[in-house]
């Protein structure tokens, strides 16, 4: 079994605290798009076309981040 030292404990809550951003990113994405009036007859507003891929570059970007700390230094 791997012993678990501390920077695999810091490394595990940096990612802790890196999947709670994203879940917070998500969150504000969504209350963000409840406030952007919508109607079948209006175009849409640029907010609500953008804000979803902006909060999945978000994420992807924090999970490549994480990916590349996990490699070796070797």
């Amino acid at each position: 079994m791997k012993k678990r030292t501390n920077t695999t404990l810091a490394l595990e809550e940096f990612e802790k605290k890196a999947n709670e951003f994203i879940g917070l990113t998500f969150d504000h994405c969504e209350d963000q798009l409840r406030q952007v009036r919508t109607h079948h007859s209006l175009p849409k507003h640029p907010k609500s076309q953008v804000l979803p891929y902006v909060a999945m570059s978000v994420q992807q970007s924090i999970k490549a981040f994480l990916a590349i700390l996990k490699l070796p230094n070797e």
